[in-house]
């Protein structure tokens, strides 16, 4: 399930259905509520962070995510039309990952949470 969440109200009530709700997967776009989302005590094995924006989101805060959530809770996205592919690849690669990193981030999350592989 791909969710775009606009307010604090909004993360807590999807942070009860998730918890109510651990067999399902979801992608939270664009990062938001990170912050509750980390304070939570509920279970996000089943929880995902799509990097996309177009600009609200800095390299910064992926590398929160990242630190948050791990790497293989993370997921490219681009956010176009509004936003260019070559300005969100940008923001992964200033990060100085690894490639294991990247090659999670980029595509090997979405292919695992969609069991394609």
């Amino acid at each position: 399930m791909f969710i775009h969440l606009y307010s604090k109200k909004e993360v807590l009530k999807l942070l009860r259905f998730i918890k109510e709700n651990q067999n399902a997967k979801f992608i939270i776009g664009h990062l938001t509520g990170m912050d509750l989302f980390s304070e939570s005590s509920v279970n996000l094995k089943n929880v995902y962070f799509d990097t996309s924006s177009s600009n609200r989101i800095q390299g910064s805060d992926i590398k929160t995510a990242i630190d948050a959530f791990g790497y293989d809770h993370i997921v490219f996205g681009t956010d176009t039309p509004y936003a260019g592919i070559e300005e969100q690849i940008d923001r992964i690669e200033q990060l100085n990952l690894s490639d294991h990193m990247k090659e999670h981030i980029y595509y090997l999350n979405a292919r695992n949470i969609l069991a394609l592989g």
